[in-house]
């Protein structure tokens, strides 16, 4: 062979080795490659198989476990039923409490002969009979049952104080509630007027009389909406319920609106423990039982339509000297109040000015932050003025 071909030859077998060499080298680096990803696969599988393992255990474990978790599981579910009736028969009891708690109205049936009330007369002597029941001196039981009157023909309410409130609110219904009569215990804390408004729709052309014991243990403004309005609108000759008398009396102690809050606003405020009262050794008469034989109080018989308004006027000056600004409600309740008293005989213009000013503006006054030292003031000239009034007949 020709050396030129031998050398051509040899680069050939050159060339052709060193593309061996490039494959067999691409090939080796592939082959690292899918070592690695096998590699990496395997530590995935161990990481695996050792998460399998963990997982193996623990429902081996749960296994273990599995009965008495069922069982607590059964106890769980007997005392989720157990508090739901126990919820249940706890809102059961407070909807029975709160019923009961609101619920507390008495009905009265008298026995025995009724005073059939048609005048004026009657019923003031009817009323001051049952005054003096209480052991109320004769005098100041006659004053009252004018005063008590008055509000009753102007369809307002009677509000009672003191140590004997409600034994004196007992005896007034009982002079002025016909042949049945209702007692409503008010409670604590009512929150609404629901009550109030149901006692109205049902009592009020039956009863002759509501009595509101312990009327001031929850605000008025809450639970007596519907029975303010009743009165309001009686102010303005919007005649509703005009045979039921509402009366009331207020509780004493630190549970109790004190000075009666919107209560005071509604009449007059007689103070039991102010009254004049017979010795405790002295016998006292039966009450009676008066039954209102007119369809309102004021179509008694009696009244004097031509008396004058001139009190009125002196009403109204003795509230601006005092600077107290009542409200309209209030004034238009205490001018037809006043002008009600001057139409009953038995009293002076200056003992019924004084009468508004101690009974219907002292005690708003009060209840209102209102200038009750002014008021009393003016009502001690009134009084004085009438003692002097007094004095001078009495001399002649």
């Amino acid at each position: 062979m020709h050396p030129s071909e031998w050398l051509y030859s040899l680069e050939i077998a050159g060339k052709q080795a060193c593309e061996s060499l490039s494959a067999f080298n691409n090939r080796s680096e592939s082959l690292e490659k899918n070592l690695e990803v096998l590699s990496v696969e395997v530590d995935k599988w161990r990481q695996v198989s050792s998460e399998l393992g963990a997982l193996r255990e623990a429902i081996d474990l749960i296994r273990r476990h599995e009965s008495s978790w069922s069982e607590s599981a059964a106890t769980v579910d007997l005392l989720a039923d157990r508090i739901d009736v126990l919820e249940s028969n706890r809102s059961k009891k407070e909807d029975q409490f709160t019923n009961k708690q609101q619920v507390r109205l008495f009905e009265t049936e008298p026995e025995g002969a009724f005073v059939e009330i048609r005048s004026v007369e009657a019923a003031c002597e009817t009323i001051a009979w049952n005054l003096q029941a209480c052991g109320i001196l004769k005098g100041a039981a006659t004053k009252t049952a004018r005063q008590i009157l008055a509000a009753l023909a102007t369809g307002q309410m009677i509000h009672f104080t003191g140590s004997i409130a409600d034994f004196v609110a007992d005896s007034v219904a009982a002079a002025v509630g016909g042949p049945l009569f209702h007692e409503w215990r008010v409670p604590v804390g009512l929150l609404s007027d629901d009550f109030a408004t149901d006692c109205l729709e049902v009592l009020g052309e039956s009863s002759g009389c509501l009595i509101m014991k312990g009327a001031n243990r929850s605000a008025f403004e809450i639970y007596g909406t519907a029975i303010r309005d009743v009165v309001a609108r009686r102010q303005y000759s919007i005649s509703l319920y005009p045979r039921l008398a509402l009366i009331t009396s207020w509780a004493q102690g630190p549970a109790s609106f004190s000075d009666g809050g919107m209560l005071a606003e509604m009449g007059p405020v007689f103070d039991t423990d102010a009254f004049r009262m017979r010795g405790g050794t002295v016998s006292l008469p039966e009450h009676k039982f008066g039954h209102l034989m007119c369809d309102s109080w004021r179509q008694l018989q009696g009244f004097d339509n031509d008396a004058s308004t001139t009190p009125v006027t002196e009403l109204k000056d003795s509230l601006r000297e005092a600077a107290f600004s009542p409200g309209n409600l209030w004034l238009r309740s205490a001018e037809r109040a006043l002008v009600c008293l001057r139409t009953l005989p038995g009293s002076s213009a200056e003992e019924d000015l004084h009468s508004l000013l101690t009974l219907w503006a002292l005690p708003w006054a009060k209840a209102t932050a209102g200038p009750t030292d002014d008021l009393a003031r003016l009502a001690d000239q009134v009084f004085a003025e009438i003692q002097n009034e007094v004095a001078h007949l009495g001399g002649m």
